[in-house]
């Protein structure tokens, strides 16, 4: 089985936190924030999203 794409959703008590700590390690700002709870990520062949509590 191949995978074309992979999307990985985290649910986080604080949003402001998590989405810090990513945007460290990814090296970048969430892509969209599209409501006050929720930052997305993309890369080529899937994404991450993180959503708060």
């Amino acid at each position: 089985m191949s995978f074309k794409n992979v999307f990985a959703s985290l649910a986080v008590n604080d949003l402001h936190a998590a989405s810090t700590w990513y945007e460290s390690v990814l090296g970048r700002a969430a892509d969209t924030t599209p409501m006050n709870e929720l930052a997305e990520w993309k890369f080529e062949g899937g994404g991450a999203d993180l959503s708060a509590e």
